[in-house]
């Protein structure tokens, strides 16, 4: 009896003993997972920041050509602009020439205005008012 509980004790000791190498493979099985794991998680993370990095570039990109089309429509406004005060200017510089004409005809001739309906004062005061 004293063998067969040898036998069943050497028995039970190498079970444990194949448990402890089967467990000593998956402990180290684990760590090259948990290894292959981090490196994957850090690819990942590195291409994670690059697609943030060509979206904040697209974004970018955007933002500038919505600035590039707000200048291009600013001028745009700019140049009617001066072309409208241009024309204006010339109406104002005809207006202002032959408001000098009449100022001088006013103080000339004053009674070629009253026979087109323009008093020769209001003539004589705008155009003194104006520095004629």
């Amino acid at each position: 009896e004293n063998l067969r509980f040898r036998l069943a004790w050497q028995t039970h000791l190498q079970e444990l003993q194949r448990n402890m190498e089967q467990l000593q493979d998956d402990k180290e099985q684990l760590q090259y997972d948990k290894e292959r794991l981090e490196q994957e998680t850090g690819k990942i993370q590195r291409q994670m920041l690059q697609l943030q990095l060509q979206n904040d570039k697209q974004q970018a990109a955007g933002a500038e050509q919505e600035d590039k089309q707000k200048l291009l429509r600013d001028k745009q406004q700019l140049e009617e602009n001066y072309h409208l005060q241009s024309e204006q200017l010339a109406e104002l510089q005809q207006c202002y020439s032959t408001l000098q004409s009449a100022h001088k005809r006013c103080l000339t001739q004053p009674q070629q205005l009253q026979s087109i309906n323009i008093p020769a004062t209001d003539v004589c005061l705008l155009g003194t008012k104006l520095g004629g």
